[in-house]
């Protein structure tokens, strides 16, 4: 699996959604304030995403809370896993 980053901003309520969904499942990730990434935000703005967060799984970027693809994720890994065990 990939690695997953979280871009967002403190009391961001879609942020903590996101992050939220993502322990529920048990997804891993890492988070970084823009704040203390202020070159992340510019690329970002410059890409069009401009609503916080902005999640990145290696190819795949989107941004605001995202419950469909925050499952598709949950579900690759699932299979992922499952593919290593059998």
């Amino acid at each position: 699996m990939n690695t997953i980053t979280i871009y967002s901003t403190p009391s961001c309520t879609k942020c903590n959604a996101t992050k939220n969904k993502f322990d529920a499942l048990g997804l891993e990730y890492q988070e970084i304030l823009f704040e203390d990434d202020p070159e992340a935000l510019a690329r970002f703005k410059k890409m069009g995403y401009l609503t916080a967060p902005v999640v990145v799984a290696g190819e795949d970027i989107w941004c605001d809370f995202r419950l469909d693809r925050i499952k598709a994720l949950a579900k690759a890994a699932k299979e992922a896993e499952l593919s290593t065990v059998n």
